[in-house]
């Protein structure tokens, strides 16, 4: 297994990890501060025990620390904010139409080609 903080990072797809120092938190970061207030006032209306920071002058990051003892809790108050706003993998809705129609004509030229070599 690879210990390269780099490589962990370039991996990670969660925005949540454990407190570096402190085994008992687990931090929950954001981008964007609509996000942030979004996830903050969850945390609140459900009456979850957390810290939180900033981090960052021109790019910042709003992080939260949650017990970890609620992260099951919590869990799903994050996705739900990450659902809310989350950006599109393709921004360009022609372009992700297109995608998905060239992928399509792939698989059923695929299949096509399968039916025909076994006949």
């Amino acid at each position: 297994m690879n210990n390269d903080p780099m490589y962990e990072a370039l991996l990670n797809f969660n925005n949540y990890e454990a407190h570096p120092s402190e085994n008992s938190y687990t931090v929950f970061h954001f981008a964007k501060k609509e996000a942030a207030l979004y996830f903050e006032n969850l945390l609140i209306e459900n009456d979850v025990f957390f810290e939180k920071d900033e981090t960052g002058n021109h790019r910042k990051k709003y992080l939260f620390g949650v017990k970890t003892r609620d992260f099951e809790k919590v869990k799903p108050l994050n996705n739900l904010t990450k659902g809310l706003y989350r950006e599109r993998t393709i921004k360009n809705k022609f372009a992700g139409v297109f995608i998905l129609v060239v992928t399509a004509i792939l698989i059923i030229l695929a299949i096509i080609g399968f039916i025909i070599s076994n006949l």
